[in-house]
């Protein structure tokens, strides 16, 4: 902003310069630095009934399960808040203050402007928390110290995880090569996540291709999250989000969402991720129907 800029600000339209201010990044890191240490109380205040904190790599199937998850909160009490695409450290809210998505009075009296305000217990009936291509332990820290979303009488984190052969594929098809994690390759990001999340107490890997596939899997999901909802299918539409499907269609089935690395096997840089020993491994752990069938495909061409 020009000096002049801001001289005419100031006479006609104060308003919006201090709008303009607030959404600085110097003004976000300040009111961070200054809130985070005072966050500890409003965190502990009840203001949401189940939180579900949610981490994976981009095209790992994160949006499917947080739609299927919106579904089944719905059926409940009180509404349902998804935070999409958090930075770790940051306010949440914020983003959805600052950017024009529809926000209920109930989101808007939670965090307005810099003012938190505290809702009555329970107004909120589902608080989603989307992360994606970022640590682990960023991840697992933010979802320990909730400065910014109240308290929540259930608190859950899930890590969202696709068979390596459509994940790569997808991610490769859509150019997303890079992660969040300075130094951190795609693959090293995959196999630091699925590591992690083993040993994390109380966090649930959710295997999307069983996910997609199985309604007992997701009846089993529900019961160790607590929901008392009727399941529907996740797959009846592909998200939006992230510029949706990397392959161009509409990919309502199980078997087209499990099987988009096909028209990748001669791509050299897929081949060569997918022949890495240690990918190998956890393909061949995780997913070992999906392994069996993908070397096979491998060898036939």
């Amino acid at each position: 902003m020009t000096f002049a800029e801001f001289c005419r600000l100031l006479i006609a339209d104060p308003g919006q310069l201090v709008s303009r201010a607030r959404r600085s990044d110097v003004a976000r890191r300040i009111e961070d630095t200054i809130y985070r240490p005072r966050g500890g109380r409003f965190a502990k205040t009840p203001v949401n009934l189940k939180e579900i904190c949610v981490l994976g790599m981009r095209r790992s199937g994160n949006h499917a399960v947080i739609h299927w998850l919106e579904m089944m909160a719905a059926q409940g009490p009180g509404t349902v808040v998804h935070l999409n695409n958090l930075a770790p450290g940051e306010n949440g809210y914020r983003h959805r203050l600052w950017y024009p998505e529809p926000l209920s009075a109930d989101q808007r009296d939670i965090f307005c402007r810099g003012r938190r305000k505290r809702l009555d217990a329970g107004e909120i009936g589902l608080l989603i928390r989307s992360y994606e291509d970022i640590a682990f332990d960023s991840f697992a820290q933010d979802h320990a110290r909730p400065f910014y979303y109240g308290g929540a009488e259930a608190r859950i984190s899930l890590l969202v995880a696709r068979d390596p052969a459509n994940l790569f594929a997808s991610r490769l098809r859509s150019g997303f090569t890079e992660t969040r994690v300075p130094g951190m390759g795609q693959v090293a990001l995959y196999l630091d996540m699925l590591r992690k999340a083993r040993t994390s107490p109380g966090t649930i890997i959710v295997k999307f291709n069983d996910f997609v596939r199985s309604a007992a899997y997701r009846r089993a999901l529900l019961d160790k999250m607590g929901f008392k909802a009727e399941d529907r299918d996740p797959t009846a539409k592909v998200s939006g989000y992230g510029g949706g499907s990397s392959f161009n269609d509409d990919a309502v089935s199980a078997d087209a969402l499990t099987a988009r690395y096909v028209n990748m096997l001669d791509d050299p840089e897929f081949r060569a991720i997918l022949q890495d020993p240690r990918i190998v491994a956890e393909f061949e752990k995780l997913f070992p129907a999906e392994f069996s069938e993908f070397s096979q495909r491998l060898k036939t061409g």
